[in-house]
């Protein structure tokens, strides 16, 4: 919405940044920007699509005063114009707005677990000083996993300086020697930092089977994967019930053919028929599948939820297959990403 910048009247808007100071861990102070918040009408009942998916850009025209809106993609009459929400993990915008986005491009899994760690520090040593002068324990107190299941190149660096014998710390030569990762198993037998890459590894599957512990056990994966399967079908039947009533002829649904089988069978959660009738009209479906509808509103819940939980838990099982030095059987889907992510099956190797 254009602001006035007439004599008389409005004032116009201030930028869509704030400045301000913050202060370093090491008591230093920054001037930075930082986004303002802003309500803006209409704009706020935009769907999210992540920037890196094609939403349209905000942006502000300090030129004409006025907030505008940037298709990242050519658009053609009937697409869906949607805004980002923000490079937000699905826990913030299930928690924040209902809803979950399977296989986000920003989905990202918080591991606390790595942060224990740090106990194992002696307060003045110049370990402890080393870590903090390349700022590496904000890497350990904000470890995560992306999408993929890999952690950031940061917290590993982190943890081998942390998990390095005494021994090893001098004769690699300390922090900055550690940046690099070091071979293990039989090719890192006579290597020097070998044990610390190991143990930082370790100390990474440790604290993603914990994480799985707490979502349940990895053998609920799954389960979770079988029950989003089925959710989706009926909501998919759903969903189309409604479409077939909305359509130019609504009377297709009553009698033959498509509409009677639709009708009359659908499936349950739990894999068997629910039969409901050969009665049923277009004003049952809507009743069933309204946007206020209990059926409607139960199934997009728990659909939303199911896709958080498989989308961690997936996450979770490629991170422990990726740096557990000892093979476990996870979950069907996890042995499967296990064997995607040795690079040739040198698993052998890999554990020494």
């Amino acid at each position: 919405r254009r602001a006035s910048t007439g004599g008389g009247g409005e004032r116009p808007p201030p930028p869509p940044y704030l400045t301000r100071r913050e202060t370093l861990g090491d008591g230093d102070e920054i001037t930075k920007e930082v986004p303002s918040t802003f309500v803006l009408p209409l704009l706020d009942a935009f769907n999210h699509l992540s920037e890196r998916g094609g939403a349209t850009k905000l942006c502000f025209d300090k030129t004409s005063n006025a907030f505008t809106l940037r298709a990242a993609r050519d658009m053609r009459v009937g697409d869906e114009a949607t805004i980002s929400y923000g490079q937000r993990p699905n826990a913030y915008l299930l928690l924040r707005f209902g809803f979950a986005v399977f296989d986000s491009p920003d989905e990202f899994v918080e591991l606390p677990g790595c942060a224990d760690e740090l106990e194992w520090l002696m307060p003045g040593s110049k370990r402890e000083a080393d870590l903090y002068a390349e700022n590496l324990h904000y890497a350990v107190r904000n470890a995560r996993l992306d999408r993929d299941g890999k952690a950031n190149t940061n917290l590993l660096w982190a943890l081998r300086v942390l998990l390095a014998s005494d021994e090893e710390y001098e004769r690699v030569g300390g922090v900055k020697a550690f940046r690099d990762a070091f071979p293990t198993g039989l090719d890192g037998r006579d290597v020097p930092g070998s044990g610390a890459q190991l143990a930082a590894e370790a100390s990474l599957a440790l604290a993603c089977a914990r994480e799985m512990d707490l979502a349940g056990g990895s053998e609920s994966l799954a389960e979770d994967e079988t029950q989003l399967e089925a959710a989706l079908a009926v909501l998919r039947e759903v969903e189309t019930e409604c479409a077939m009533c909305l359509s130019d002829e609504p009377s297709a649904y009553d009698g033959a053919g498509a509409g009677e089988d639709l009708a009359t069978g659908m499936t349950s959660m739990d894999g068997t028929d629910a039969t409901r009738g050969d009665e049923m009209t277009c004003d049952d479906v809507f009743a069933r599948c309204g946007t206020e509808s209990d059926d409607s509103n139960y199934l997009r819940r728990l659909v939303s939820a199911l896709e958080f939980r498989v989308g961690r838990k997936r996450i979770l099982a490629k991170a422990v297959a990726r740096y557990s030095p000892l093979r476990e059987a996870f979950t069907r889907s996890g042995d499967e990403l296990y064997a995607a992510t040795m690079e040739g099956g040198d698993y052998d190797e890999k554990v020494g």
